[in-house]
């Protein structure tokens, strides 16, 4: 049992760094169906990942120093 430990914690390092290369520079020199399958990959990462961010809620900055100038009068 430990040495399947082991060996899958020996691939484990490898894999994540191909994944990772995969998603970030996959498009650059792998042929066209993987080329897209890694940019569609990195593209719906980011939309999760700032779709997670929260919004601000600013329409009008000048109407927000508007109000706080007007308060400390």
């Amino acid at each position: 049992m430990a040495s399947l430990f082991k060996i899958l914690r020996s691939l484990a390092i490898p894999a994540v760094i191909a994944g990772l290369a995969f998603i970030s520079i996959g498009d650059m020199f792998l042929p066209d169906p993987w080329a897209s399958y890694s940019k569609n990959t990195r593209e719906q990462i980011n939309q999760k990942l700032l779709g997670a961010a929260p919004k601000p809620n600013i329409k009008k900055p000048s109407e927000m120093r508007e109000k706080q100038l007007e308060q400390l009068k």
